[in-house]
């Protein structure tokens, strides 16, 4: 199957997504918006797309900027498959690989995100468009990931993510200590790390 998104300076992209991995529509715009924003303000030589699926977020981003170095990393085989399929078929040079969250070995100066933030809850509510690990944090606990993340992000790094709408106070008392908010749509913040 394949989706267009729609970018920022009138642009699009063509993602192509299967059964394992999240339909790009229900996501990723403005997460793309608020990095695209971040990259022409601060001009990073590099950032990583943590939880890729399709490739949506750093496929985008690569694209709208095709100086900075973009790796794309994701814990299941099938999205790390899928987003190297994607790369390819677009003529975009990407870092792929599978990695837990963050590679330790590596620091970026911009990470993007949208990591699952479903609980069990929300897997019984929501018609999901996607496989169960695109949507499943924990069994109670929605920011599960986002809790691991924001603590590997690097001091002077920034954090463009997409957190859904019922989590987002807690999601903000969570960085709260450690990060400036710069800006947010309804969907997405970008947060900057400062401790």
């Amino acid at each position: 199957m394949k989706r267009m998104v729609e970018l920022p300076d009138n642009k699009s992209i063509e993602i192509e997504y299967d059964k394992h991995t999240y339909d790009p529509r229900w996501s990723a715009v403005d997460t793309i918006v608020l990095a695209d924003m971040c990259i022409k303000e601060t001009n990073p030589s590099s950032l990583i797309d943590v939880g890729c699926g399709s490739g949506v977020l750093g496929l985008s981003l690569k694209y709208l900027h095709p100086l900075v170095q973009v790796t794309c990393v994701d814990s299941e085989d099938y999205a790390v498959k899928q987003t190297r399929k994607n790369a390819k078929r677009l003529g975009l040079d990407v870092s792929v690989f599978r990695s837990d969250l963050l590679p330790k070995t590596t620091t970026f100066p911009l990470i993007v995100a949208n990591l699952p933030s479903f609980d069990d809850t929300d897997m019984q509510k929501y018609v999901l468009r996607g496989p169960e690990a695109a949507y499943k944090a924990d069994d109670t606990d929605g920011l599960a990931l986002y809790r691991r993340l924001v603590k590997q992000v690097p001091v002077n790094s920034f954090l463009v993510c997409e957190v859904q709408e019922k989590l987002q106070p807690e999601f903000l008392q969570l960085v709260a200590a450690n990060y400036e908010l710069i800006t947010r749509t309804d969907a997405a913040f970008a947060l900057f790390r400062y401790i």
